[in-house]
């Protein structure tokens, strides 16, 4: 099992064969991934604090300075 491992990492890593671009992409494959799917969160949390701020702009009391 070791030498298995052992081998694909020597061929993933070697920058003269074709491991190492296709180590490359997969790794900013998964950074696009990984920030595509941030993004997505950021814009659901900007959502719910718009709607959040609307609601409270509804029922705006008027100000009362004492």
């Amino acid at each position: 099992m070791g030498e298995y491992i052992q081998t694909a990492l020597d061929w993933l890593t070697n920058p003269d064969g074709l491991g190492f671009p296709i180590l490359i992409g997969s790794g900013l494959g998964i950074i696009v991934y990984m920030m595509n799917k941030q993004t997505k969160s950021w814009k659901r949390t900007d959502l719910k604090v718009e709607q959040k701020k609307e609601n409270v702009r509804r029922y705006e009391t008027p100000y009362k300075p004492f």
